[in-house]
């Protein structure tokens, strides 16, 4: 790994010195403010691993090179002592570090055996399964609403119509939209007309895209004045993307690199109808981030913070990821990705667990079109498995 130390006046001057230094996909490691200096100076210490044939420990889908079959000292094969040594430190977690993670395993196995149980109870027994209910049950299931769920919403549909044999399943397909529509949460007034709107989310949601489409949609459809802020400073290749989106649509993008920087371009920008700001991804379970970040964020009223998740997420990673970021206090949810997706009945799961209203859904990579508002009935046709557009 080649690092670099600079002392600059601006954290855009380090950045683009590391650029030239180091190239775009160099990282930033930390900054600090050297106040013995006069004017003070910023100290930036970025890196970059030039052993990128390497394979990372998580990097499990990565296929071995050719050489690896051939045995070590040991007379054990490369590949072989590489998945030994990964089964050595599974065997390790599972069996002093994380009983928490065991637990949570066995509940939801237990879980889903009663959920089973309920299935067969309820809606597999001889023309059950043919009702309208058991079709409107199979067709959750089918798009991907849980068990518990799935079942709570054909029952209150059932009451509702009196489990009459007369009940088609047309009529169960609209009052089970009704009840989706119903669980859904409020706007929340507070969040109205803010002019600050942070994007923040794990890696990989599509959080810089997303704020372009945005800033495309708020300048260029609806004529407003737009600020752009990034936060992104750990990597380059972040900057320079958001710098090309901001170059072509003619706005102005400010870095900033601590919360002090953050509050010193919102300043900047007291002539913006709207400032959208860029945030870096990380690991939902980094909560010495979320942390910083919420202090960073500071206690701005005029700030808005949507958190992005993709239904193309597993139900447990959603879940985790909405519990974790929770520390941010997030006014509402952006649906990204859809369009990497077949099935979005744990939209709804998502939903009744972070209690926060969706913003808007993304569908594709095109700037500015592959965007939407969305409304609760879309949201509610989505889950049902009707198409949102």
């Amino acid at each position: 790994m080649q690092m670099k130390r600079y002392e600059v006046s601006s954290l855009q001057e380090a950045m683009r010195r590391v650029k030239k230094d180091l190239g775009p996909e160099a990282i930033i490691l930390s900054t600090k403010t050297l106040r013995d200096s006069n004017p003070p100076l910023l100290e930036v210490v970025a890196a970059l691993d030039r052993k990128q044939d390497e394979v990372l420990p998580s990097s499990l889908c990565q296929q071995p090179p050719a050489s690896s079959a051939h045995p070590g000292g040991d007379g054990m094969p490369d590949w072989a002592r590489s998945i030994s040594g990964e089964l050595r430190e599974l065997k390790g977690l599972l069996g002093n570090d994380r009983p928490d993670q065991l637990l949570r395993e066995e509940l939801s196995e237990v879980k889903e055996a009663l959920f089973t149980l309920f299935d067969m109870l309820g809606f597999r027994q001889g023309s059950r399964e043919q009702s309208p209910y058991g079709r409107l049950y199979h067709r959750l299931l089918a798009n991907g609403v849980s068990r518990a769920r799935a079942l709570r919403i054909v029952d209150g549909v059932r009451q509702e119509g009196g489990d009459t044999e007369g009940d088609t399943y047309e009529s169960s397909v609209r009052r089970a939209r009704e009840a989706i529509l119903r669980s859904f949460p409020q706007e929340a007034v507070s969040a109205e007309g803010k002019r600050v709107k942070a994007l923040v989310g794990p890696t990989g949601v599509g959080k810089t895209t997303t704020l372009a489409k945005l800033a495309a949609r708020f300048a260029l459809e609806q004529k407003q004045k737009v600020g752009l802020i990034t936060m992104d400073t750990y990597r380059i290749a972040s900057v320079d993307q958001l710098q090309t989106y901001a170059d072509i649509m003619k706005l102005p993008l400010l870095v900033a690199g601590d919360g002090e920087g953050f509050r010193e371009s919102l300043r900047s920008f007291t002539d913006r109808d709207v400032i959208l700001v860029d945030t870096p991804g990380r690991n939902p379970e980094d909560t010495e981030y979320l942390s910083e970040l919420k202090r960073q964020f500071g206690e701005s009223p005029d700030l808005e913070v949507s958190l992005l998740l993709t239904p193309a997420m597993n139900r447990e990673g959603l879940q985790v990821t909405a519990d974790r970021f929770r520390l941010l206090d997030y006014d509402s949810l952006i649906l990204t990705k859809l369009d990497e997706c077949q099935r979005f009945g744990v939209v709804f799961d998502i939903l009744e667990q972070a209690g926060r209203p969706v913003r808007y859904v993304t569908c594709g990579q095109n700037v500015p079109q592959d965007i939407k508002e969305v409304t609760p009935g879309s949201l509610a046709s989505l889950i049902l498995g009707h198409s949102i557009h």
